[in-house]
């Protein structure tokens, strides 16, 4: 089977642990090869959770997986580039929170329907 280039965006949120009120998100966009949609997924997971492994001896920072932001097909991976970038703050981090899970509550449908 061919593989394909999919965009990944994975969202992240960072907790300072000395001053719990303060966090803020981070978006990684990431080139992932796969065949198929439902390969990319896990292959998106699975990255997530290497950062969060990279991140876990942070004493004053807590990571968290908030979700993947977006998941496509690209035709043109050499435009790709891996990025991290830290988001503007919303106004509400949990109704963001419930946004993110909302959406990979949809893509986890999508993909286990075309399983």
């Amino acid at each position: 089977m061919d593989t394909s280039c999919y965009i990944a965006e994975l969202i992240f949120r960072i907790d300072n642990k000395k001053n719990p009120p303060l966090s803020r998100f981070e978006k990684q966009t990431r080139l992932l090869t796969a065949e198929n949609e439902r390969e990319a997924y896990l292959q998106a997971l699975i990255t997530a959770t290497k950062e969060l492994d990279k991140h876990s001896d942070t004493a004053q920072y807590q990571w968290e997986f908030a979700g993947i932001g977006t998941l496509h097909l690209t035709e043109q991976p050499e435009a790709v580039v891996e990025s991290q970038a830290a988001l503007d703050q919303p106004v509400n981090a949990q109704e963001f929170m419930h946004f993110l899970r909302e959406r990979n509550a949809s893509l986890q449908s999508k993909l286990a329907m075309s399983a």
